[in-house]
């Protein structure tokens, strides 16, 4: 059985780096779905405590796996919420957002400043690991 509580420090750095991701991605105050300010502070609250879960210690460890089948890129930039949607297939698990952006960083993967909750990712997009 795997000890997924070594990707602990791991996603704490990245958390430290960045104190505005959370499980759902980078802080984003959308009105029409929080409705209060309060509201989307609470959560996220708690989407920044769940990064520190061992079920996101599990997603991360897996979203690490299949961004080292992939090559960083230069020019071309990939949207982080349909690569996750990409590691979730091969890896048949569920990933959050943020926790995908955090695997990302912590695999040495650039981000660019968030548009929403996400981000660009340095993956070249021609070499995405094809495995479902």
């Amino acid at each position: 059985m795997t000890d997924y509580s070594v990707y602990a420090g791991d996603i704490e750095q990245v958390l430290n780096k960045y104190p505005l991701l959370g499980a759902s991605g980078f802080k984003y105050y959308d009105k029409v779905y929080y409705k209060t300010k309060e509201r989307h502070e609470e959560v996220f609250v708690r989407d920044r405590e769940y990064m520190k879960s061992s079920d996101a210690l599990v997603q991360f460890a897996a979203a690490r796996r299949w961004l080292r089948k992939q090559t960083k890129g230069v020019q071309r930039l990939a949207n982080s919420y349909g690569l996750k949607h990409r590691a979730e297939r091969a890896e048949g698990t569920y990933i959050p957002n943020g926790v995908f952006i955090a695997a990302a960083v912590a695999e040495g993967f650039k981000i660019t400043k968030p548009d929403g909750p996400n981000v660009r990712i340095n993956v070249l997009m021609g070499n995405l690991s094809k495995v479902y």
